[in-house]
């Protein structure tokens, strides 16, 4: 049984705050998710984790033991996260005395409008360089775990039936 919802009725859809609902994902994102998904999981979940903290200008403030303590990781596999968001212009990080402010790139994701993103504090294109090594990554993956995965069955077709 399926549910429909008419969004147009919904007290949501008519106000502006409504905006703190919705995130917008960017396409060009999603080619560097799909490889964070196999190459750095930590880092995916984190970025998400990023997003769901933020503020509308795309800002969350924290240390590293508050982000290590919300993904239920050490501190240093948190830090090699966040240096591989950094690498790849997910994230910009301001320091705040012990604190950090993690600032998501606009490009990437922005909560609000999209005739306001231009206000946004980090908004940096994902470079045509970063697009091209990700597609190479990408490929190399797909490659590895295609490897992998006949590897696997080879190592099945060889194994000794067990006796009855």
């Amino acid at each position: 049984m399926a549910l429909a919802l008419d969004t147009r009725s919904s007290p949501a859809y008519k106000t502006d705050e409504s905006l703190a609902l919705f995130y917008q994902m960017y396409q060009d994102t999603l080619p560097v998710l799909r490889i964070m998904v196999a190459e750095n999981p930590t880092a995916l979940q984190l970025l998400l984790f990023l997003i769901e903290k933020s503020t509308k200008a795309n800002v969350c403030v924290a240390n590293q033991a508050q982000l290590s303590k919300g993904l239920g990781k050490h501190r240093n596999t948190v830090s090699k996260a966040v240096q591989y968001l950094k690498e790849n212009k997910l994230i910009r990080v301001d320091k705040l005395g012990t604190t950090n402010q993690y600032v998501l790139n606009a490009r990437v994701v922005w909560q609000g409008a999209s005739n306001q993103r231009h206000q946004a504090p980090f908004a940096e294109e994902i470079d045509s360089v970063g697009k091209q090594q990700h597609a190479k990554k990408m490929k190399e993956l797909s490659g590895r775990l295609a490897r992998k995965a006949q590897q696997q069955e080879q190592a099945k077709m060889h194994e000794k039936p067990l006796r009855q």
